[in-house]
């Protein structure tokens, strides 16, 4: 019962960041069903699973973007334009909040940047029937998303309407989407963009690595940014590999706290904060420290991160059965009744806290939001390939665009 869904609770909105997210994931596993159909076992459907997560992926674009809404005009969309809402509660048709955000803006083109490259690309959805959003639809929808996402934030707003953080996010989709631009011109565009972002990284730049005027937490800024860094930079033409470098490396030297086992909040703090959405920067960071910069011991330092983390510190609510080893020094409870009525899976609190003093975890917030929380799994899918060979690219930009 303590895992079960409260829906008295939801909020019963939904903004673009939780959609962008929540798709995202069904298109990474997606193309991970499609990567490995002669290998999986048929018991688990993995022809049905990936075509159902590209559909489901396809039905959101639908609703939110092209005919959803009171106006059938796209639920998340502001008229005719691709400009989006931050808030709409489907259930009475109303729009909660109008205003325009960068990190909701980001967050979508992000998905629609990788739904375009599983689209073009001859994975399954596309290649068998008739799909509910023909390819070229989707890259006309990227295009525009990428174009209306440019044009209304210069790399300022972004800062001023969250943080520095916030220049990492929309880096890693500029990343993603330079990499599949439906022009020679518009991928100019954007590695135009994606510099400028990166300029105003360096102004925001203490002389150690350390990115100034960011989140709370100073680990999750310099995770987001060292990893939005090197996603863009596998745009034709950008070049932030240094820089990311120094960030990162600052995330690393700095901030980790090999005593606590999880990066500090803050150098000077007592209590390390850590939401979800902090962890998945973190966790990105990392994973684009590896991925990319090839930086020694980083495996071993984000093995010991997700175990004082997420299983001592409960940022992680339960284990699948799958994953549970019962032999652990950590380990989380099995959601109860999983498969059925009120089986949840293993998703994640809000916040959770490290106090350095007392060598404590505690659980600061237990509910579940779901754009943070997805925007964190989708990270953890990426470094998730570190365990296996069944998970297909490690989110790079242009690495995970073939089935083959």
């Amino acid at each position: 019962s303590t895992l079960a869904w409260d829906t008295s609770n939801s909020s019963k909105v939904v903004s673009p960041s939780s959609v962008a997210w929540t798709h995202l994931k069904g298109v990474t596993w997606a193309k991970n069903f499609q990567a490995h159909f002669d290998t999986l076992p048929p018991d688990i459907a993995p022809k049905f699973r990936a075509q159902m997560l590209t559909t489901l992926a396809q039905i959101g674009t639908n609703a939110t973007l092209i005919a959803g809404g009171p106006e059938s005009n796209g639920a998340l969309t502001k008229g005719e334009s691709l400009e989006l809402v931050s808030k709409f509660r489907p259930g009475d048709g109303t729009v909660v909040d109008d205003t325009a955000r960068p990190n909701h803006h980001s967050a979508m083109l992000w998905f629609l940047s990788d739904l375009n490259s599983l689209a073009q690309n001859g994975w399954f959805g596309y290649v068998n029937p008739e799909p509910l959003i023909p390819a070229k639809k989707i890259q006309q929808l990227t295009d525009g998303m990428a174009k209306t996402t440019m044009n209304l934030f210069e790399p300022a707003d972004v800062v001023e309407q969250g943080s520095t953080r916030d220049l990492g996010q929309m880096l890693g989709a500029l990343g993603w989407y330079g990499t599949h631009a439906g022009s020679s011109q518009l991928e100019s565009k954007a590695a135009t963009y994606a510099d400028a972002l990166a300029t105003a990284v360096e102004s925001n730049l203490a002389g150690n690595g350390r990115v100034e005027n960011g989140a709370k937490n100073q680990a999750a800024t310099q995770g987001s940014v060292g990893q939005g860094l090197l996603w863009a930079s596998q745009i034709s033409g950008v070049d932030h590999e240094n820089l990311a470098s120094d960030i990162l490396g600052y995330l690393f030297d700095e901030l980790w706290d090999a005593d606590a086992g999880t990066f500090a909040s803050n150098p000077e703090s007592d209590t390390y904060s850590i939401s979800a959405r902090d962890a998945g920067d973190i966790t990105g960071g990392v994973n684009a420290a590896d991925a990319v910069l090839g930086r020694s011991g980083v495996k071993e330092v984000y093995a010991t991160y997700f175990d004082q983390t997420f299983n001592r510190g409960r940022l992680q609510r339960a284990e699948r059965p799958q994953s549970r080893d019962g032999a652990a020094e950590h380990t989380l409870p099995l959601p109860p009744k999983a498969g059925g009525e009120y089986g949840q899976a293993a998703v994640y609190n809000q916040r959770v806290a490290y106090n350095t003093t007392a060598d404590e975890w505690s659980v600061e917030d237990r509910r579940f939001r779901t754009g943070p929380a997805l925007y964190l799994s989708n990270q953890d899918i990426w470094i998730g390939q570190w365990g296996g060979d069944f998970y297909q690219g490690r989110g790079v930009p242009g690495q995970s665009d073939s089935p083959e």
